[in-house]
């Protein structure tokens, strides 16, 4: 069946979105309650089938902006409906699980094997979580866990989209970090009513003050560290893009990120920035010089005057006084408690199960990748996930030079960045999860295109040669 025409596509788009629009401008939230998420995951299905290229952009803009729409549904409800902050954007990218089971019985023979063990691990959480939680929290929370899985094996599986897949993903990460960054600003600024209803009702101790100017921004995501993980790997990204826009989304986008005052985010940011200097050819380092050095000029003096300099500089000179942080100590010690009990756990609780945790802590088991994973699936579990994400990032790391751009070499430092992250945010799942498993599957189906370009045979049977 042929696709039919990217601009029709593209008119349903914006009827979609101009419908969700309207109906929160006329204060109708409590009707977009079934609204929203349903016809986000029609919409999602008829972009899978009829216009692949529009359904990756799809899922990117409703990862990095469904959960800003979910709370001024919530605002003007007035309670939190049904659901995680990320629902209606794991519908859309659950929809890609439909090219895991095509794939199923030939999924080994073209090289999808570290995507095996990572959902057979998903498949045992899910059958644990039912043996001992509600169906529905089990349903909900798989919903966490599965879809970047899937969505990483779509990326991979249509490799000969690998271009489009590649132009797609660079223009939303460009106009991503401008709309969330701007937000994200006012939001500092302003405090809007939903953003503030949301951290009063959920008790979101870790957001700042529910006030303008003392608000931690977590801007369009579901929490600062979210944000934070999301902006600066499209940061990474961005700063390699050659259109013009780059200059008014970096600067934007790097006040957002230290406004969401993430302390990790921020050093993984670095080592990202290190990484992908260092890994540059001679003349893109000086390209990415020259961007850093603009992007200095127009930051750095926004950052250092008001309202932006006090909450700004208060949460670096914690990194000079890291002797008197007792945020950062006593976190050390929670994080030590929990992980001494989380190690002992062999089975688990099950995806949606709970587990009783004897442990005084100003940690909690959701602020660790490492201590979800080993609390949620247990050892029985956590083995063959890890197992699929390492032979992932295995076989993305070692691609021969040859068969690699600039993208491809960015997304594998913007997964390593994310996967810096494991010790104190949870970057497998939700965004950042969707952006550390879809680089590494944007990474191979690279490999797999230019092996193909670079053989002058496009139609070979390169799955093959991949495995020998």
């Amino acid at each position: 069946m042929m696709d039919i025409p990217k601009r029709q596509s593209r008119l349903i788009i914006q009827l979609f979105l101009s419908v969700i629009c309207l109906l929160l401008l006329a204060n109708a939230g409590s009707i977009l309650v079934p609204i929203y998420p349903i016809s986000s995951l029609i919409l999602a299905l008829f972009l899978y089938f009829r216009a692949p290229n529009l359904y990756v952009a799809f899922s990117l803009w409703i990862s990095g902006l469904g959960a800003l729409v979910k709370r001024i549904i919530d605002f003007q409800s007035g309670f939190f409906t049904f659901g995680t902050w990320s629902l209606t954007p794991d519908l859309v990218i659950l929809v890609s699980a439909i090219t895991f089971f095509i794939h199923l019985p030939r999924i080994i023979r073209i090289g999808g094997m570290p995507y095996v063990f990572a959902s057979c691990s998903i498949f045992y959480g899910l059958l644990l979580g039912l043996i001992s939680a509600p169906t529905k929290d089990v349903v909900i929370h798989t919903l966490s866990w599965a879809p970047q899985i899937f969505f990483s094996f779509h990326l991979f599986a249509n490799w000969r989209n690998y271009p489009q897949f590649r132009c797609i993903i660079e223009k939303s990460f460009l106009w991503l970090v401008i709309i969330i960054g701007i937000y994200g600003i006012l939001q500092f600024l302003l405090a809007p009513g939903w953003d503030t209803f949301y951290i009063i009702n959920g008790e979101a101790t870790s957001f700042g003050l529910p006030e303008p100017l003392r608000i931690r921004v977590f801007s369009t995501l579901s929490s600062p560290q979210d944000f934070a993980a999301f902006i600066g790997s499209c940061l990474l990204m961005t700063l390699t893009y050659e259109g013009p826009l780059r200059f008014i989304a970096t600067p934007v986008g790097h006040i957002a990120l230290l406004l969401s005052a993430a302390r990790t985010a921020w050093l993984s940011y670095v080592v990202g920035l290190i990484t992908l200097f260092i890994t540059l050819r001679s003349s893109l380092q000086l390209k990415l010089i020259v961007s850093l050095a603009i992007i200095i000029a127009l930051a750095v003096p926004l950052t250092t005057v008001e309202p932006f300099s006090k909450s700004i500089s208060q949460r670096f000179e914690s990194f000079s006084n890291i002797q008197n942080d007792t945020s950062l100590e006593e976190r050390s010690d929670g994080y030590q408690q929990l992980l001494d009990i989380a190690t002992q756990q062999i089975t688990g609780s099950g995806i949606g199960g709970s587990l009783k945790i004897i442990a005084d802590t100003d940690i909690g088991v959701n602020d660790s990748a490492i201590l979800k994973t080993l609390f949620t699936l247990g050892w029985v579990g956590t083995i063959p996930y890890l197992t699929g994400l390492i032979l992932l990032a295995i076989k993305a790391f070692t691609i021969p030079r040859q068969c690699w751009d600039i993208f491809i070499g960015t997304g594998r430092i913007i997964s390593l960045s994310l996967l810096s992250q494991v010790g104190l945010n949870v970057s497998i799942l939700g965004s950042s999860g969707l952006l550390l498993w879809g680089f590494l599957g944007m990474s191979l189906a690279g490999y797999k295109y230019y092996l193909a370009q670079n053989m002058k045979q496009p139609e070979l049977d390169i799955d093959y040669l991949l495995m020998t």
